[in-house]
């Protein structure tokens, strides 16, 4: 999910949803101008929270693969290389962490045997 719209949720949504509420009424008076209603600002926030679920999936490296499909020009060649290398290297780094992980695992395990 972008980081703005994280921000904006965290930080403004409800400073925003309860000024829109507490001016709402004084506004339709006063102008022409619609100020959002309630059911706007729940659109967002339902919005926002899917997002966030897909936010989820497209992090997990279990559910999610990406492929890398070019145009054959230079610099998109080249963009695409640098995207594989990058990818290649948090690939290893993923395998470092499990194989860490593995190693912690079976020292705790024959700790435990010893005792």
């Amino acid at each position: 999910m972008p980081t703005a719209l994280e921000w904006y949720m965290k930080k403004l949504f409800k400073l925003e949803r309860n000024l829109a509420r507490i001016v709402r009424p004084i506004a339709n008076k006063v102008t022409s101008v619609p100020i959002p209603g309630d059911l706007y600002f729940q659109s967002i926030q339902n919005l926002y929270k899917k997002l966030r679920g897909i936010e989820e999936i497209m992090k997990s490296y279990h559910t999610t693969s990406v492929r890398l499909i070019t145009n054959p020009e230079k610099i998109v060649m080249k963009e695409t290389q640098r995207t594989r290398e990058a990818q290649r290297t948090r690939e290893t780094q993923r395998t470092r962490e499990a194989q860490r992980t593995r190693v912690t695992q079976r020292t705790r395990d024959a700790r435990l045997r010893l005792i």
